[in-house]
């Protein structure tokens, strides 16, 4: 399953990118998958293995997606944080978007980041995981993607020129 992430901000910064894997780098079963096309021998020995524990339920699996979370969550943390070195205040706003068959969910929250620290670094990631949570993307795949427009913000972006702030929106969807 795939997303889309889209932002945008001051200092004409846009970043798109389409077709972005949620996090299956962590999934097991796809990882089976690709080991049963080998050798008979081989095959055999993967297949008594890893099938147990290649199932979304096991606890194999969850602990390797949990994994996945605090690594992409830690790779936020830092990206949000050396943004908020260059650039600060900032305001952000951040939404998403799920599609369903009777209706869409939608999810957003916005606030400003003032200050390099711990603090407004916890107090955004308090406020994305109820949208994200929402939507069905809390996955390594889409706060790693949150965490490279952080990045390239803070390489591309710049201040607004009506009040000098930063502003940086970042909408996903899927």
């Amino acid at each position: 399953m795939s997303f889309r992430i889209f932002a945008s901000g001051t200092g004409h910064f846009r970043y798109i990118k389409t077709g972005i894997d949620f996090g299956d780098v962590y999934n097991l079963e796809d990882c089976l998958n690709r080991m049963m096309s080998v050798s008979a021998g081989a095959r055999s020995f993967v297949q008594d293995e890893v099938t147990e524990a290649a199932t979304p339920d096991s606890p194999v699996q969850k602990t390797l997606n949990a994994m996945g979370q605090i690594v992409a969550l830690d790779l936020l943390r830092t990206a949000v944080t050396i943004t908020l070195a260059e650039m600060s205040p900032i305001h952000i706003h951040l939404s998403a978007f799920q599609s369903n068959l009777l209706m869409d969910d939608v999810e957003g929250r916005s606030l400003l980041l003032s200050s390099l620290d711990d603090a407004s670094v916890r107090d955004f990631l308090r406020a994305i995981t109820p949208v994200l949570d929402a939507t069905g993307m809390r996955t390594f795949g889409v706060l790693t993607a949150i965490a490279t427009v952080f990045s390239n913000f803070s390489v591309a972006g710049g201040r607004a020129p009506v009040d000098g702030s930063y502003r940086l929106n970042i909408q996903l969807s899927h």
